[in-house]
């Protein structure tokens, strides 16, 4: 047993058996990842395509069963199309995310129909998240109403296509969205979305979690609280580059004993259901930072190698997720 597998087994011991009580028949691991963008939009073309199939190989022995995967407007449906049969193949189902940019489009009839199109086009995908992060400026740069107006026009397209699709508030996010759904419940958002994403980041666990229960004391009067809340994003970092943002740890192995706590506090609240994607599984850029792993690669007389970089918090991941589905 390697030490990370063992720092992992210390870590989750404890845990093991209230987590898969609490989980119980859910399908609780998801991610979002940077590892397309990495290789296929890095510029490593056909080598790209095989790196990206090398991580989700590494995600699905991990034990993921969810990939959060951004659609847009200029999405190359060819790229999106050979990502999606590559997660097929290994078994990981895909939540889509419709974005159409930072603003309430001009013609909301031509939107309806790009969101038609794409729905009509990916029968698999069963969820659909609209935007990301709505209450953040640089995701979106428009009025709380502009946002309900344009979940609307997606809620009402989707379910033209199929009524059995679910929709997804866009996952709110960080020190500002108390504010924001208070304006959501104004605006009676909820008549237009069967879930409510959030991301529920913090500085530890604790506080990740009690900024999720305070959003849902916020909804318990309204029509929000009937609502699964789907966790579209939760994560811990190591790296520099991230300083400014909350969940700053030491160290790997912080960020490992952080993923344990807060996947156990996740699964035992009663209001979060479906998986809990961890951001990320891998970086976009050459660090380990959010990541649960990280692929290098090298130049080595004249041939490129690679070694893949496993941290704790994938040994314990890949634990938990064993450890839920008695294997």
């Amino acid at each position: 047993m390697t030490n990370l597998k063992v720092l992992a087994f210390f870590l989750l011991f404890p845990l093991f058996t209230q987590l898969a009580f609490a989980a119980e028949n859910r399908e609780f691991f998801g991610v979002c990842d940077g590892s397309f963008n990495k290789w296929v939009g890095g510029g490593y073309y056909e080598l790209g395509w095989q790196l990206y199939t090398a991580d989700v190989k590494e995600m699905a022995r991990a034990g993921v069963q969810w990939l959060r995967l951004g659609f847009s407007p200029q999405s190359n449906l060819a790229d999106l199309d050979r990502q999606l049969d590559i997660l097929e193949a290994w078994g990981i189902k895909a939540l889509g995310v419709l974005n159409v940019g930072n603003s309430l489009p001009e013609d909301l009839d031509a939107y309806q129909d790009w969101v038609r199109e794409i729905v009509l086009k990916y029968p698999q995908i069963a969820v659909w998240e609209i935007q990301n992060e709505p209450n953040l400026g640089k995701f979106w740069g428009g009025t709380v109403a502009d946002y309900v107006t344009l979940l609307k026009a997606a809620y009402t397209a989707i379910k033209a296509v199929d009524p059995e699709d679910l929709v997804m508030l866009g996952g709110v996010s960080e020190s500002n969205a108390e504010p924001y759904v208070v304006q959501l419940m104004e605006l009676e958002a909820w008549r237009w979305c069967d879930l409510f994403g959030y991301h529920p980041y913090g500085a530890d666990p604790a506080r990740a979690e009690a900024r999720l229960r305070s959003v849902q004391r916020l909804m318990a009067p309204t029509p929000f609280a009937d609502k699964p809340i789907w966790i579209t994003e939760i994560g811990f970092h190591t790296a520099q580059h991230w300083q400014g943002l909350p969940g700053k740890v030491p160290d790997e192995e912080t960020k490992a004993r952080y993923l344990v706590d807060i996947y156990q506090r996740l699964a035992n609240n009663p209001g979060v259901e479906g998986p809990v994607f961890w951001y990320c599984f891998q970086e976009p850029g050459n660090t380990m930072g959010f990541g649960l792993l990280n692929r290098e690669l090298e130049v080595v007389e004249g041939k490129v190698e690679q070694r893949v970089v496993y941290s704790a918090a994938y040994e314990a991941y890949k634990a938990l997720a064993e450890e839920w589905s008695g294997k």
